[in-house]
């Protein structure tokens, strides 16, 4: 057994752990020998946050989750939300709860923080809660309502062991889309109104940070609200907020752009999009954040089959196509798009 590496304030306490070792008998390392690495397995057990499955991963592709600012930065919220967000979720993190400690499943509760995202969807809710996991350097377990099962049963064990894990792993939980989870319970919807009720009861001894987007707030039930932390409503953009969306995503484009055998880089990028683009022009689009990213793919694909760079003419071409395509659309089925 190989003892891990402590700070000072650990010292005492690793010195105790490693007496107690060797007191039974086991052979402990503070730094392996090379000729034992030959006899270690080059995988172990571990969970795909994306495929949400148990499996085996090869040690030498896995790596730290380095904490970064970038996302966090460049998302556009109001300055006073944004402020307030991070605070709150960085006092949550920080609140970890003893090592071990025996509760009552019942009477206990828990120290968990539960933010409630609602608006309509493309204003940034998702991209806030993956933005904070990158800035806190946390791994962030995203569900979707489907993914939790069709019945209470299903719902209940499944909720249940994400909820423990992520606790345990110290990660941040996005329920993604979580309408049903704290809709207002109604006489005739015993599913439903069951549902509620298990998300209720289980985060009374919830320890965690969990997060639930929403694209409606009208019928939340107040045993739900009760609960929130935090709960925060996103507007749909204003035009000079779309301004720094399309700034920020077409920075991201042409920093990856190679010239002269180089990237081009953060800093040259932004000057270059400033100088090239009409951002007050492109603000004015009526699309979400979502939308203008799926604009930008549109472009570049453009872009690639006229070869030619990416210009303001191009960007506008795409925006016309989408705009048309979903001008369409809501001709079709207007009740789908209110």
């Amino acid at each position: 057994m190989r003892l891990k590496k402590s700070n000072n304030n650990e010292q005492d306490t690793e010195e105790k752990r490693f007496q107690r070792y060797k007191n039974s008998g086991l052979h402990v390392y503070r730094k392996l020998p090379e000729e034992l690495k030959l006899t270690l397995w080059p995988t172990v057990v571990a969970f795909s946050l994306t495929q949400k499955i148990w499996g085996y991963a090869i040690i030498n592709g896995l790596e730290s989750v380095t904490p970064s600012s970038i996302a966090w930065n460049q998302l556009v919220l109001p300055a006073a939300t944004k402020e307030m967000l991070f605070a709150t979720v960085a006092t949550s993190l920080r609140a970890k709860p003893p090592r071990y400690k025996a509760r009552d499943i019942i009477s206990s509760r828990g120290i968990g923080s539960l933010f409630l995202l609602y608006g309509s969807p493309g204003t940034g809710k998702t991209l806030t809660v993956e933005s904070l996991a990158r800035l806190f350097g946390r791994p962030l377990y995203s569900v979707s309502f489907a993914e939790l099962g069709s019945n209470v049963t299903e719902l209940e064990e499944r909720l249940t062991d994400v909820l423990f894990l992520a606790s345990h792993w110290g990660s941040l939980i996005l329920l993604d889309e979580g309408d049903a989870l704290v809709e207002k319970r109604r006489s005739g919807q015993l599913m439903l109104n069951s549902m509620t009720s298990i998300l209720l009861r289980l985060l009374e001894s919830f320890d965690g940070t969990l997060f639930i987007t929403s694209n409606r707030a009208s019928s939340f039930d107040p045993a739900a609200l009760s609960r929130v932390t935090l709960a925060i409503q996103y507007k749909p953009l204003e035009e000079t907020g779309k301004e720094v969306v399309w700034k920020n995503a077409l920075t991201r484009v042409f920093a990856d752009e190679i010239i002269n055998n180089k990237k081009r880089g953060e800093k040259n990028a932004e000057e270059h999009v400033i100088k090239t683009f009409d951002l007050t022009k492109l603000g004015q689009f009526k699309g979400s954040g979502r939308s203008v990213n799926a604009v930008i793919r549109l472009a570049i694909g453009l872009s690639d089959k006229r070869n030619e760079p990416l210009t303001q003419k191009i960007v506008q071409d795409a925006i016309d196509v989408y705009t048309s395509f979903n001008d369409e659309l809501v001709k079709e089925c207007p009740e789908e798009w209110d």
